[in-house]
């Protein structure tokens, strides 16, 4: 039994001590990070143009809720956003292409 003793004081010694260097570690990339991109205040101020940055997500399938719209044509929409000077971005692919996200700010 004390070896059992002596592998768990040790281990729990071993994981403090990760713990404590971890949280540094993490400290300092998050005060290096540079603050220049600020996501919500992004979203709370009006952009220049006077319109308000919109967030979107298109998709033909959701996990939940099965088909959502299997003619949707997620091509012609983004061409669609361009010309109108709406922005898209493609953020993620699906496991089927037919289930492509793409995330549209504006």
């Amino acid at each position: 039994m004390k070896m059992l003793e002596n592998i768990i004081k040790n281990k729990i010694i071993e994981v403090e001590n990760l713990k404590s260097s971890t949280k540094y570690e993490l400290d300092d990339i998050i005060k290096t990070q540079s603050n220049n991109y600020n996501f919500l205040s992004r979203l709370k101020n009006v952009s220049q143009d006077g319109s308000n940055p919109i967030i979107a997500e298109i998709k033909r399938k959701s996990p939940s809720k099965g088909n959502l719209d299997s003619k949707l044509d997620v091509k012609y929409l983004v061409k669609f956003m361009k010309t109108t000077e709406l922005h898209a971005y493609r953020c993620s692919r699906m496991r089927n292409s037919s289930e492509a996200t793409f995330a549209i700010c504006n």
